[in-house]
């Protein structure tokens, strides 16, 4: 598989904020909702889709 620079730097990005949070992802949530709440834009929060399962129930 070919390296890309530019996903090894996003992958980067990632474990280094993962890392300040000590890989605690309610932490890590709550830092995205806040870098996004500080950043006047709006965001589209789309519907949970529930797998079905056998017998039509959701699961």
């Amino acid at each position: 598989m070919r390296k890309d620079s530019i996903i090894d730097e996003l992958h980067e990005i990632r474990r280094d904020h993962a890392r300040r949070f000590g890989h605690d992802l309610h932490k890590i949530f709550a830092d995205l909702k806040d870098q996004e709440r500080k950043s006047g834009k709006k965001f589209l929060a789309l519907p949970v889709k529930r797998k079905q399962t056998q017998a039509g129930q959701c699961g």
